[in-house]
């Protein structure tokens, strides 16, 4: 996929429309997700997004959004329940710090909904990183087969598990393999040595930007600076293919990687987490 019109003129992008524009990537990339999974689905109106994707176990892969700022968090939210908690899943809400979302914070918090983790910061790159020359022995190549699905499943199963989430509820959000391989939004890498998968990066376009997700890295190979290599790859795909920025959500312990590579912070999610019903106390 090549960008035809980008919305974001070549080199002027302001930091609040790549904060928009960055926003709603992030919006369209879980739509996207829910192609991937045997199990994935999403509804849809012209004021709210509700998406469920292959994982049904984890609520941070099952979410809403609402897609025009006058939805009232409190209708963002009874929608979410009655989507979700008919699927038998938890669902999550991602909260912005910029006060377009104080209203859903304060929604979420009264209806006892969990703040997970220390939250993540939407970070933005308005110009091509340089590229790191790879060892010998160690190439990166664009995933275009079931085979480099089954890779970039296998890379981030182990990379993930580190962090808490089950190896099979990765491979349930990547049943469908052929739904990945046909997103022609999305270009993923897989990078190996001597032929063994090692890491993994997605970059999903939209809107004349890019969004870098699924960056990962098997934990025997951490520390040698392999996730920064996929890291740039993905970027410069972004501009490979005409895009003017590059945006992702990035935790605390990456974002000094990626602000050495030139991204700047623009904002800050937090991240509200409604738990499955099975999991409720009685």
């Amino acid at each position: 996929m090549s960008f035809q019109r980008p919305i974001v003129p070549a080199g002027t992008a302001a930091r609040a429309d790549l904060a928009r524009l960055g926003h709603r990537n992030l919006i369209k990339f879980w739509r996207e997700s829910t192609h991937w999974g045997q199990t994935g689905e999403f509804c849809e109106t012209d004021r709210m997004l509700l998406f469920a994707t292959g994982s049904s176990a984890l609520p941070g892969y099952n979410g809403a959004f609402r897609l025009v700022p006058d939805v009232a968090a409190r209708d963002l939210l009874d929608a979410s329940d009655d989507f979700f908690l008919s699927l038998g899943r938890g669902y999550s809400i991602k909260v912005r710090d910029t006060g377009e979302d104080d209203d859903l914070r304060a929604g979420c918090r009264q209806r006892r909904m969990v703040s997970f983790g220390a939250g993540s910061a939407a970070m933005a790159l308005s110009g091509r990183p340089p590229a790191h020359v790879l060892p010998p022995g160690v190439d990166i190549r664009e995933v275009t087969t079931e085979a480099d699905v089954a890779a970039f499943i296998g890379v981030n199963q182990l990379a993930y598990s580190s962090y808490g989430t089950p190896p099979e509820e990765v491979e349930a959000m990547f049943s469908r393999p052929a739904g990945l391989l046909a997103s022609r939004a999305v270009v993923s890498v897989v990078a190996r040595s001597d032929g063994l998968p090692i890491a993994a990066a997605q970059t999903f376009l939209s809107d004349g930007i890019g969004g870098i997700y699924w960056v990962g890295t098997v934990p025997e190979m951490r520390g040698r600076g392999i996730g920064d290599w996929v890291s740039r790859a993905a970027t410069n795909t972004v501009f490979d293919r005409g895009g003017d920025a590059s945006i992702l959500q990035a935790s605390p312990m990456a974002e000094p990687i990626y602000r050495v590579m030139g991204y700047e912070t623009l904002y800050r999610y937090q991240t509200y987490v409604r738990v499955p019903p099975a999991n409720e106390s009685s």
